[in-house]
């Protein structure tokens, strides 16, 4: 009998690791995936420094396009700018980027956004025509956003709250990458005192988006909205010191996170979390209005699974962001979700272009949990191959990229004159 007590209790023991070990994440697995996820892009560079995506048919605008895309991903991943790959990123596009070629790129790729991000955190020149369009467009996006905030068609027109919630990247990645002296620069040229109306531009900025969002939420963009509040946060209340912090709350602005609207769409949010950690390709879908049923029945399974995974990334990084602890059951099961689904995705036909988000939502989370980074190490040599950083390329892309955002305003002002007259 003492024998049979003792087999069961082994047997008993047994099983109880073999459920922490399933239930269990380890830093390898995480960092095994993001791995993975790198390669995959890092695979698609071709000799002359160019990325092709899946999505991107051949020839040269659509190289330059997909350069760009990908160079912008592995910034975001924080993937060192001083390695062989990025620089020969860099120099194609340098070479093959012509702001005044008759087939420009489409404006996504060459968001005001997107440029930021690939430069910020670098010390660069810009030309002289560079610097007028980068201060004209930042000013612009920056004092709209204040002057709208105010506005009564933004309660009524559906339209006007999808354009705002789609220009509030490029708001948040201009804040983040760019320093204190041009902030103000943007916001208040004539103060006297830099830092006085550095702090009050701050508080404005951090007020005017926060009515923004609240007049922008539908009941189900939740997503998105509790997003740009967990980002609204981060480069502004979070990126600076406490005394900037608290010298914001004198101006009497409210942390949003704390506010009942964001604790009602993060519980909404959670409440929609399927039984194996994942989140619903269609919630990506109805968080930007698009509904369109004919549409829809056409979209592949890959296309579908990608979907999912992507928004299963951006909602754990809110929810992680948002205050819901990385021990919690919720970000768990979305986590081993991810680090299942992503490997074989990789492996398979999903069109899994955008890999950031994923790589940022892994790393979240190992930190939290582990106390650590992704070390880029981990990738094989071929890889990160360090070499000198040329800012001067960098410096005349960006002067090229900006010169060519001026180009795309006055192009799209005349076809939308001339073009919509007639429809």
């Amino acid at each position: 009998m003492k024998t049979i007590s003792i087999v069961a209790f082994l047997i008993f023991l047994s099983l109880a690791f073999s459920a922490l070990a399933a239930n269990g994440i380890t830093y390898s697995q995480i960092s095994n995936v993001q791995t993975q996820l790198l390669e995959s892009l890092l695979n698609r560079q071709l000799p002359d420094g160019a990325f092709m995506l899946s999505t991107f048919p051949l020839g040269s605008r659509f190289q330059v396009g997909s350069t760009l895309s990908s160079l912008v991903m592995l910034k975001k991943c924080g993937f060192p700018m001083a390695t062989s790959a990025f620089q020969k990123g860099i120099k194609f596009l340098l070479n093959n980027y012509d702001p005044f070629e008759m087939s420009a790129l489409p404006t996504f790729y060459t968001s005001l956004g997107n440029i930021e991000t690939l430069g910020g955190g670098t010390k660069v020149k810009l030309s002289k025509y560079a610097n007028l369009v980068k201060d004209a467009a930042c000013s612009s996006y920056l004092n709209d956003i204040l002057f709208l905030s105010e506005s009564n068609r933004i309660k009524s027109s559906k339209k006007l709250k999808q354009i705002v919630l789609f220009s509030l990247p490029t708001i948040f990645s201009t804040i983040r990458n760019s320093t204190k002296a041009e902030l103000t620069s943007w916001m208040s040229p004539n103060a006297v005192n830099k830092n006085a109306a550095f702090i009050s531009d701050m508080a404005n900025l951090y007020e005017a988006v926060s009515k923004l969002l609240t007049k922008s939420f539908t009941g189900e963009n939740g997503s998105f909205v509790l997003a740009y509040m967990v980002k609204l946060d981060e480069c502004t209340l979070n990126s600076y010191d406490k005394k900037m912090k608290n010298e914001m709350f004198d101006y009497g602005i409210k942390d949003i996170l704390k506010s009942s609207l964001a604790n009602k769409i993060q519980k909404k949010l959670i409440s929609f979390q399927e039984k194996n950690g994942s989140w619903s390709w269609k919630l990506a879908l109805s968080s930007v209005g698009f509904s369109s049923t004919s549409t829809i029945s056409t979209m592949s399974t890959s296309i579908k699974r990608s979907l999912r995974i992507q928004t299963t990334a951006l909602n754990l990084d809110t929810l992680l962001e948002s205050g819901v602890p990385a021990t919690s059951q919720i970000i768990k099961k979305g986590i081993s979700y991810l680090i299942t689904e992503l490997p074989r995705s990789l492996q398979g036909k999903t069109p899994l272009e955008e890999i950031s988000q994923p790589f940022i939502t892994l790393e979240i989370y190992s930190q939290r949990i582990f106390g650590k980074k992704y070390t880029f190490k981990l990738l094989p040599s071929r890889y990160v191959k360090f070499v000198s950083a040329n800012n001067e390329n960098l410096s005349k892309l960006l002067s090229n990229l900006y010169v060519g955002k001026i180009k795309e305003y006055i192009q799209g002002a005349i076809f939308s004159r001339f073009f919509g007259k007639n429809r």
